[in-house]
Parts: C-alpha cells; structure tokens; sequence
C-alpha cells in the first residue's frame, strides 16, 4: 500500500510540479539578485528573501499537499463534500500564505525610500562595471541547453512505444524536458533584460529618451512592444552616443547596425513558421549584442557616488 502511495503521489505531483518551474525560477532570480544587492538595500533585499523562500517552498510543496489530499480521499472514502471541505481550508492556507508572501515583496519595493530625488544635471550616473562574459555566456548557455532539452523533449514523445503506460511514462518525461528547457531559456532572457536595464542605467544624466524601467518594460506591452524594441535597442545606442558628447567622454561611439537587425529579427519572429527560423538568429546576435553593451558600459568612467540614496539603488 505505501509503495502505490508513494508511486501514485509522485505520478500525480510531479507533473503539477513541473508547471511550477518558471515561476520558480523567477523567485530564486530574485533571491539572488537580493543577495548581490544586499549591502545597498538590506532591508528590501532581506524582504525579498523571505517571500521568495515562502513562495517556493508553497508552491512546490502545493502539488504533494494536494496530491496527499486527493489519495487519502480514495484511500479512506471520504465523500466528496468532506474532500471539498478539506480541500477549502488547504486553500484557504495556501492563498494566505501566498499573499503574505506579496506583501512583503510589496513593502520592499517602497521600504528604505526617500522622497528626495537628484537634481538634473548635478550628477552623472553611476556606472558599475558589466562582465561580458558573465552576460553573453549566460545568455547562450541558457539558450543552447534550453533548446537541447526541448528537442530531447519532442524526440521522446516522437519514440515512444504506443502503449499506455509507456506512452504516459514518455509523456512525463517529455514535460520535465520541456520544462526544463523553458526554464533554461527564461533564465538566459533574464540576463538580456537585464543587461538592457543596466545599460539604460548607465547614461541617465537627465537627457535620455527613456528610464531603465520603461526601457525593459514596454518590452512587455503587447503590439506596443513592436515599436518599443527599436527605442531600447539601437534607441540606446544614439542616446549612448549624445551622452559621451554631453559629458565629454573620449570613448568610442556605439553602432547601432547590430542592435537594429535584432529589433527587426525579433519583430519578424513572432509571424508563425518563419519566425522559428528567424529565433535562432536571433539568439546569436543577442549574445553579440551582450558583448556590445558590456563594452558600451565599460568604456564609461566611473562615478563616485554623492549621498544620493536614489542613485545608490540603481542597479
């Protein structure tokens, strides 16, 4: 009986697991980030690790919880009113603890801020280092492995047996892979979107087209984000170079080829079919991109920083 227990639990969880991993993956994301960032921001960053460990630990442990649930109900014969009853309150626990967890993710966006804001012109940016080869290399191997995991997905359903329990083996086998691969390829795009804000922080003297936040959010705004991607990318690279005018900095100019063929490649690759073909350009120009932006940002000098807690926060 424990070993149908155990087998049934793990077949029927995993799967709902598996449909957890992308949002897992942003929750560690920003754990880590709280931990980079942690000496400039304690209070936030220390928020931010407590509702990401509590929405990790709820949400891959909602999947047993439930599974546990629904096979003791077979197991003992509850009735369906007394499963739901039970289910409720488990969900009732699992929606608190959930928005205890947004909450305190909501107080760190706005804990430790003061509302004073740098004048415009008094101070340039503050401009932190980026590693091209942190950035670019990320990039590709979340690409690279998460495209191989979803192929090694697809050929596993492609080659299963056409039996039932083999065939539902496969299946499973082929979501993990899948799965995995999505999250590979989610995490490489993270680093991109990340590297874009970090680029925008860099020029912000008052006179650019965009802030960070928008420059990496409008990315999200549906048909918007059509036009957007060209005033992020090769956008970036016209303010980068008015801003070494500005500031006089003998720096070389950025080009901005490279980043207008990526913002046309990733507009095209959403038409169905060529756009398959177009992603896999796009992947490699990114990681060109990356090294681009890196040596843009590197090529600034570096501010020391006046008591300014705004500008200390910039990522």
């Amino acid at each position: 009986m424990d070993h149908d227990f155990t087998k049934g639990l793990f077949t029927m969880a995993l799967p709902m697991l598996a449909m957890q991993i992308p949002t897992t993956l942003v929750y560690l994301a920003g754990i880590v980030a709280a931990f980079v960032f942690w000496r400039r921001s304690p209070r936030s960053s220390l928020l931010v690790v407590i509702s990401g460990a509590v929405s990790i630990v709820v949400g891959c442990g909602w999947p047993f919880a439930y599974t546990t649930l629904w096979l003791m109900r077979e197991m003992r014969g509850w009735s369906m009113e007394k499963f739901a009853t039970i289910n409720s309150a488990l969900n009732l626990v699992h929606t608190i603890l959930f928005a205890g967890a947004l909450s305190l993710l909501l107080i760190a966006v706005f804990v430790g801020r003061s509302g004073a804001a740098a004048v415009e012109g008094q101070m340039s940016p503050l401009v932190r280092r980026a590693s091209a080869a942190l950035y670019a290399g990320a990039m590709a191997g979340g690409h690279v492995l998460g495209i191989s995991f979803m192929i090694a997905g697809v050929v596993v359903i492609a080659v299963s047996n056409d039996g039932y329990r083999s065939s539902e083996s496969a299946i499973a086998i082929a979501i993990m892979l899948i799965a995995m691969g999505g999250l590979l390829m989610l995490c490489g795009s993270i680093f991109y979107l990340t590297l874009i804000y970090k680029a925008w922080t860099s020029i912000q003297d008052g006179h650019a087209r965009t802030t960070p936040g928008k420059a990496v959010g409008f990315l999200f705004i549906p048909f918007y984000n059509f036009y957007w991607v060209f005033q992020a990318l090769p956008g970036f690279a016209d303010d980068y170079n008015a801003y070494l005018d500005r500031a006089k900095i003998s720096a070389p100019p950025m080009g901005r080829g490279l980043l207008q063929a990526l913002a046309v490649l990733q507009v095209i690759s959403v038409i169905p079919v060529i756009g398959w073909v177009t992603s896999l350009a796009v992947m490699p120009m990114s990681w060109a991109a990356a090294v681009s932006f890196c040596g843009a940002i590197n090529a600034l000098p570096e501010t020391v920083a006046s008591p300014q807690p705004e500008l200390l926060q910039t990522i």
